[in-house]
């Protein structure tokens, strides 16, 4: 069942002038959340093995993006 509350969210969500991590509990809705209200941000998962290695090996390039 899929609950419509975007009018909630904008309300509870101060969005950030940067960056920012979001953390929580697998199957929260924190991917969900991101994707209605903020369509255009750059999603990082670093629970994907392959990226998190990639990244780590050259923290420079995760400063660059």
């Amino acid at each position: 069942m899929n609950i419509e509350r975007n009018n909630y969210i904008p309300r509870l969500l101060i969005r950030p002038e940067r960056s920012f991590f979001l953390f929580g509990p697998r199957g929260t809705g924190k991917s969900t959340l991101l994707r209605q209200v903020l369509p255009e941000a750059l999603h990082l998962d670093l629970l994907d093995a392959s990226l998190y290695l990639e990244l780590s090996r050259d923290t420079h390039r995760l400063e660059a993006i």
